[in-house]
Formats: structure tokens, sequence, C-alpha cells
């Protein structure tokens, strides 16, 4: 069978489509959008998901360099950092590592319970 670009599902989005992408549509903006916005705003659209999930013992630095350079950083790692670690799904988000957010996630807390 003959792979189409932007036509294959992904493992991810098949377990979540919720967190799936959608195609990237260039809205002229340079700075962070409103919040219900953020996610077609990204340089992260139009690009590979699987950049995203590297797998175990994959490379990140493809997708940190991306994120690096994202007006939206903020908006996408506040989103993420908003999920459970057992939601999470994994993956690079904002540039982070599911083991960094969960550490964001416990540092959180304890600040938040004043430990």
């Amino acid at each position: 069978m003959e792979r189409m670009p932007f036509e294959e599902v992904s493992r991810r989005d098949r377990l979540r489509p919720e967190l799936a992408y959608v195609a990237i549509v260039d809205t002229g903006h340079d700075k962070p959008v409103a919040d219900e916005d953020w996610r077609s705003s990204g340089p992260c659209l139009g690009v590979d998901p699987e950049i995203f999930f590297p797998g175990k013992g994959g490379s990140a630095r493809a997708a940190r360099k991306i994120c690096a350079e994202c007006n939206v950083q903020e908006q996408c790692l506040e989103a993420q950092l908003a999920l459970s670690n057992y939601d999470d799904g994994g993956g690079i988000w904002a540039g982070t590592t599911e083991q960094e957010r969960r550490k964001m996630r416990r540092e959180r807390k304890n600040t938040s319970q004043g430990l």
C-alpha cells in the first residue's frame, strides 16, 4: 500500500485522537494568540507528528528545535501540564519530555501544598 503524505494516521492519533494534529494554516501571527487559537498557530502543525514521539532511545533533538522557535510554547506547556501524569500522552511538548513535565507537576503540587 502506497503511503500518502498527511493521510497516514499514527499510532498516537489512533489512541488519542484529541491530540491529533491538523494541517497547518499560516495565520501570519508573530506573537502568541488567544488561548483557543494557540494550537493552530504553532510551527509544529504540518510537521510529521512522529518527530514529537521519538520512541524509546530516539532523539528529541528535532522536536526540541521546532519548539525552541515556537511563539506559543508557553500555552502548549501549560495545556500539557494541566493534564495528569496518567493523561500526559508522552512525547515532546513545548520542548519538554514526559519525565520533565512529571517533575514540573510534582514541583507545582508541592509548592501549592506548601511543602
